[in-house]
């Protein structure tokens, strides 16, 4: 079962470009078949991006780790990557 998803604004390309940067840093394995998918420490993610948003779901993660933790983390990442801007 999916989380639900978490979105956020003030995504522009260079912070897109940043994070996508960060999560293959992080050992992020890309989707082939889907190029707005990855895998990352037993979690799959996927996203759709207008403009200036980025929408973040959970498609699947360890059972020991709830959703809130997972959007938590995410949610800490993108703020970071934008105060580093």
């Amino acid at each position: 079962m999916a989380c639900p998803s978490v979105s956020f604004t003030d995504v522009d390309d260079v912070l897109y470009a940043r994070l996508l940067q960060q999560a293959v840093r992080a050992g992020a394995k890309f989707s082939q078949e889907d190029p707005q998918s990855m895998e990352i420490s037993g979690c799959s993610i996927s996203w759709t991006r207008t403009a200036t948003t980025l929408i973040l779901t959970c498609t699947k993660k360890p059972f020991f780790v709830s959703c809130d933790e997972v959007n938590s983390r995410l949610t800490d990442l993108i703020n970071q990557a934008k105060e580093a801007a």
